[in-house]
């Protein structure tokens, strides 16, 4: 697949399903970042000379970013916002534009490093979001954390697509089909990739 998939067409069909209850806005997606990169990590972390399928890869980093929109959504922020820093302002309306432009980010470490970090950093505003009752509308500076690890994140997943030779607009495309082929079956909810 060589088409260009548009950053809001993504967002839009991601929101459509969001199906978690309100009194978890945020949180359920700042756990599910946490989930599903635990099962990147399990999955296809590559060892010396391990290397997982490329379907592997897609449909984890899907989920992945999945979770990234709708974490971002619920503290108000967008995909075109969390797009920009990641370019340095550079405009992407495509997945591919935003893997091409991301070079403008100085932060030189590892992917599976730098997205540990911003979930954990994600995880960490959910936890005290939970305990301090503040879930529903973050304060501004827990909001900037968010921001800052959802950029982050953002960012990793690109140098992943470019590490591995993947194609985010694929990526998000496939996620997107998947997940309303499930709604429309009324099978969002549940476990396992075959629902």
């Amino acid at each position: 697949m060589n088409t260009p998939y548009h950053l809001q067409e993504y967002a839009n069909k991601a929101r459509e399903t969001a199906i978690y209850p309100e009194a978890c806005r945020f949180t359920y997606p700042a756990l599910g970042l946490a989930g599903e990169w635990g099962e990147v990590m399990d999955e296809l972390h590559p060892g010396p000379g391990l290397t997982a399928p490329r379907w592997k890869w897609m449909r984890e980093l899907g989920d992945l970013l999945w979770y990234v929109v709708n974490a971002a959504f619920d503290v108000d922020l967008n995909l075109h916002d969390l797009a920009a820093a990641v370019t340095g302002g550079l405009r992407s309306d495509t997945f591919e534009a935003l893997c091409f432009q991301r070079l403008a980010r100085h932060d030189r470490r590892d992917p599976f490093l730098k997205i540990t970090v911003a979930i954990g950093q994600v995880a960490e505003v959910a936890k005290k979001a939970i305990r301090d009752g503040y879930a529903e509308q973050l304060p501004l500076g827990k909001k900037s954390i968010v921001a800052s690890a959802l950029v982050a994140i953002l960012a990793g997943i690109c140098e992943l697509c470019d590490k591995y030779d993947l194609s985010l607009d694929e990526i998000a495309a496939i996620n997107n089909q998947k997940l309303l082929d499930r709604k429309e079956r009324g099978k969002i909810q549940g476990d396992g990739s075959e629902r």
